[in-house]
């Protein structure tokens, strides 16, 4: 946002300024939405990959780091090239990990099944995040989306 707009609309300061970004009741979210995503995660890694801690662990790993990944995107308003990058470089960090630690994690030999495990993971473990932010969106946008569907700038 430049300048001139912020100058145009005020108002757009206002929800930082009062605290209604993050409040207790935010903060509270944010929390239980960890938590939950933690215990799925780990719940669900122990069905999958009962037997095998190898694989355990791999799951887990996986599972937190692309799930970490899904939130970012979830909470920002809008993506930027940097944004891109950094997850770029996240993502090639996470595959060069499995050939540095390959003594604690390693992609099975079942790779195909393994991504698939992830993904459906990852799924139920952000499904809430998810439906909560697009609840909360949509019956009580932010000022500047509010801004941005009247005035373009």
């Amino acid at each position: 946002m430049t300048k001139k707009v912020s100058r145009k609309f005020p108002e757009l300061y206002s929800d930082i300024s009062n605290g209604s970004v993050l409040n207790n009741s935010t903060f509270s979210t944010w929390m239980f939405m960890g938590y939950y995503q933690g215990v799925v995660i780990m719940i669900l890694t122990l069905l999958f990959f009962e037997s095998a801690l190898i694989q355990l662990v791999s799951i887990t790993f996986s599972c937190l780091v692309l799930n970490e990944l899904l939130m970012v995107f979830l909470c920002v308003s809008k993506v930027h090239k940097l944004m891109l990058i950094a997850q770029s470089v996240s993502i090639f960090l996470y595959l060069i990990s499995f050939k540095v630690l390959s003594d604690e994690i390693q992609i099975p030999a079942e790779w195909r099944k393994f991504l698939l495990q992830v993904l459906l993971v990852n799924i139920i473990a952000i499904l809430p995040a998810f439906a909560q932010c697009a609840w909360r969106l949509w019956m009580n946008p932010p000022s500047y989306r509010k801004i941005q569907a009247t005035y373009s700038y």
